[in-house]
């Protein structure tokens, strides 16, 4: 039975993962404006099974819970290729309703992540940076690219690469041959299942860049909600000596700008992922880690 949450006179409710009304949920996530493709059920449903849910008593207002159980006791924990969670409205919300959430949390141990807009709510220590690209013309965008990008990008051209679409197999065989140190065998398991649900659902894309006939490196992107996601890249060395990577993404931000969209690095507070992301120009915006541990 769904746990009632009363908090001044917004009713907050707590649902377990069979309560949950998900068409009602994912049309709110729909009409977000700061929605996440991680907070939608289908994905919750791949990378945190038991997912449960505080949500107002119309899903006006969402907040998914990544729950796990360690010796039969729950616990929150962020779920691995997650970046994003925390509250989700139909409409702007404000700090206060927010907060209300975030205190319902009844666990033990919480680690999770909110998101560029509950971040409000977060003292700076607990925030962590995103990078991404907003902007209204490519040719304005270039302008801001690095000296480094710029030279790169070059050299990227003189290698005459091509863009193609693969297929799950041949992604995963890339990864394994070229990457396995950073995607190991349960990582790729899990990710497998978001690239096929995404795939099957029109989300997400595998694309790869080709030198002489070979591939030299590839990604999965995921494009949901005007937003264009770069997701679980790899290159081999003769991609990393072509910056074949570099030119890839600088046909992802030339794409996500003639759409209209905003394309995300997804990341990241690692000081050379940080310089390479900033190094094409991109934004910067925050969210908050949430802790509690008793």
């Amino acid at each position: 039975m769904a746990k009632v949450l009363i908090k001044g006179k917004m009713k907050i409710i707590k649902l377990k993962h069979s309560e949950i009304d998900f068409e009602k949920y994912d049309k709110t996530l729909l009409e977000c404006k700061w929605a996440r493709v991680y907070a939608m059920s289908w994905y919750l449903d791949i990378v945190s099974p038991n997912w449960e849910l505080l949500c107002d008593e119309d899903y006006n207002i969402v907040m998914p819970l990544p729950k796990k159980k360690k010796f039969g006791i729950p616990y929150l924990i962020q779920p691995m290729f997650c970046q994003q969670l925390g509250v989700f409205a139909k409409t702007e919300i404000d700090k206060n309703q927010i907060e209300n959430f975030y205190k319902k949390l009844g666990y033990y141990f919480v680690i999770i992540h909110g998101n560029s807009f509950d971040s409000m709510i977060f003292s700076e220590d607990k925030l962590k940076p995103n990078y991404f690209i907003s902007s209204k013309n490519f040719e304005e965008q270039q302008k801001l690219f690095s000296k480094n990008t710029i030279r790169n990008l070059k050299k990227a051209d003189s290698f005459n690469h091509k863009i193609i679409t693969i297929e799950i197999q041949e992604y995963f065989n890339f990864l394994t041959k070229e990457a396995s140190n950073i995607y190991n065998e349960k990582l790729q398991n899990a990710l497998r299942k978001i690239v096929k649900k995404s795939l099957d659902l029109g989300y997400g894309k595998l694309l790869a860049t080709t030198v002489e006939n070979e591939v030299s490196s590839v990604v999965f992107i995921l494009d949901f909600n005007n937003r264009i996601y770069y997701l679980a890249p790899a290159s081999s060395q003769k991609g990393k000596e072509a910056r074949s990577m570099m030119f890839i993404i600088n046909d992802l931000i030339k794409t996500s700008i003639e759409q209209g969209k905003i394309f995300d690095f997804e990341g990241s507070s690692l000081e050379g992922v940080e310089r390479f992301y900033k190094s094409f120009g991109a934004s910067c915006e925050y969210y908050g880690i949430f802790k509690k541990i008793l």
